[in-house]
């Protein structure tokens, strides 16, 4: 004999619809958020205009991510979930993928310039480093990972710390990002100038870590970086 169906089985699917509700309207407010700060930075991110541009009432926003700050870190984590899933599908291997690593973080800082300038220059700097989430944080992680491979395979020096290599990349890389974040985009070609300076810093760190068999291709990268450096083309 079948059961009578009880308020709590149909109260599930309720709820669901409920949660995909709030789901919906929170996606909303982040995408909204991040054309915002695509085109305007940090200074255009009003929780005024974040209500109209979304859809959303204010205080839904607030019941549903929180304040300014709040928006702004869900816009960064997910650039870094996206990070995160590019650098799943490269097809790099051992030191190669640390330069394809590299190359995919500053395809998410350069898509996103005035995101990532604004961050800078308003100060909210832990936002891109400290944050357990951060973007500089997943950016190590992989880098990590990558080295953890290279020296499983036999490419790297006994005595190499695939930690402490990571360290150097990872603040070589923040170094060149802040000063882009300041330079006037429209002098030169800043993007350019900063990938080949962060390609040619990992290079140097990777050339005196590596066994003779591997250097090869890595010293290329650094003539080919130093020669965007010296004014030249690749």
């Amino acid at each position: 004999m079948t059961e009578p169906t009880s308020d709590r089985t149909a109260n599930p699917p309720e709820v669901s619809i409920r949660e995909r509700g709030k789901a919906e309207r929170r996606d909303r407010v982040v995408e909204a958020a991040r054309e915002i700060l695509t085109t305007e930075g940090v200074e255009g991110l009003s929780m005024r205009a974040l209500s109209v541009q979304s859809g959303v009432s204010l205080p839904t926003i607030y019941s549903l991510i929180g304040g300014r700050d709040d928006v702004l870190a869900e816009v960064l984590d997910r650039l870094g979930t996206v990070f995160e899933a590019e650098t799943a599908a490269s097809s790099g291997e051992g030191l190669e993928l640390c330069f394809e690593i590299a190359d995919r973080f500053l395809d998410t800082i350069t898509t996103h310039a005035t995101l990532t300038r604004s961050v800078i220059s308003e100060g909210l700097t832990p936002m891109l480093a400290d944050a357990d989430s951060g973007l500089l944080r997943r950016y190590a992680l992989a880098l990590v990972t990558a080295l953890a491979e290279a020296s499983a395979a036999g490419v790297l020096d006994d005595d190499a710390e695939p930690v402490f290599i990571v360290e150097q990349m990872v603040s070589l890389t923040a170094v060149r990002i802040f000063r882009w974040a300041i330079t006037d985009p429209t002098s030169g070609a800043p993007d350019e100038l900063m990938r080949a300076a962060v390609t040619h810093g990992i290079g140097l760190l990777l050339a005196g870590s590596t066994t003779p068999a591997a250097a090869g291709p890595v010293r290329a990268r650094i003539r080919e970086a130093q020669t965007v450096l010296l004014g030249g083309t690749k």
